[in-house]
């Protein structure tokens, strides 16, 4: 695992090739760092990726009335970059530093001769994942599906070894569905949101309230806690 601040690398790496990170990002990055360091707690930090796509799909969005543009860009892929430097910084903090852990993204994991699966975020020790994060911005389009794609996926992840139980879908906000059901066991330990209906990414045309303004308390909380079991039971 890296320990060196994030922003330092991101920084870095971007003036090699002569850029430089956006101030939303700096500022989200910066909460990052904070929180491997104990200045803030986990719901500053569920506020700082909250705020961080706000201000994306704010910026996103104006571009788009100016430029005409009909159809906005998606946003799931920021959601999975939000949450592999969020996992970063998460392992960094005094908790989870003397684990030997280390997160990436995307990775190919062979499934069968010929077939890959490619989960959003993993947790790493050595060569053994202790974790998969599968991040989604909504479950809206598939309100009737997610719970069966998901338990596929939790099979197909198992037929190579990894855990039921470490396998977590994170999502952005409950809108346009039910959200996760209070009665279901994996509710807050298996599924995690930021926040409820009535949100959406930088506020919305139907007067729903900026993910920041509007959160699941303590739901990011909840799933370090999750994580934590998790690398301490390898």
């Amino acid at each position: 695992m890296n320990v060196a601040p994030l922003l330092t690398r991101v920084c870095g790496s971007l003036t090699k090739v002569g850029l430089s990170p956006t101030q939303e990002m700096t500022q989200y990055i910066l909460a990052c760092d904070r929180y491997a360091t104990e200045e803030i707690s986990e719901d500053d930090l569920q506020f700082s990726i909250c705020n961080y796509l706000d201000v994306y799909a704010r910026r996103s969005r104006t571009i788009s009335e100016v430029i005409h543009r009909i159809k906005e860009p998606s946003i799931s892929e920021l959601f999975t970059e939000a949450t592999v430097m969020m996992v970063d910084g998460v392992l960094r903090s005094p908790n989870f530093r003397d684990l030997g852990l280390h997160v990436s993204s995307e990775n190919n994991l062979k499934i069968e001769k010929g077939k890959y699966l490619k989960p959003d975020v993993a947790i790493w020790k050595d060569d053994k994942i202790i974790s998969v994060i599968e991040c989604k911005t909504s479950l809206g389009r598939a309100r009737k599906e997610w719970q069966g794609m998901f338990e596929e996926r939790v099979k197909i992840l198992g037929s190579i070894g990894i855990r039921e139980e470490s396998i977590i879908l994170f999502v952005a906000s409950e809108n346009s569905w039910q959200g996760f059901s209070k009665d279901d066991p994996r509710t807050l330990d298996t599924w995690f949101s930021l926040c409820p209906k009535g949100t959406w990414f930088g506020g919305g045309k139907q007067g729903e309230k900026k993910l920041s303004d509007l959160m699941n308390e303590g739901s990011l909380k909840k799933m370090i806690e999750k994580l934590h079991r998790l690398a301490r039971n390898v």
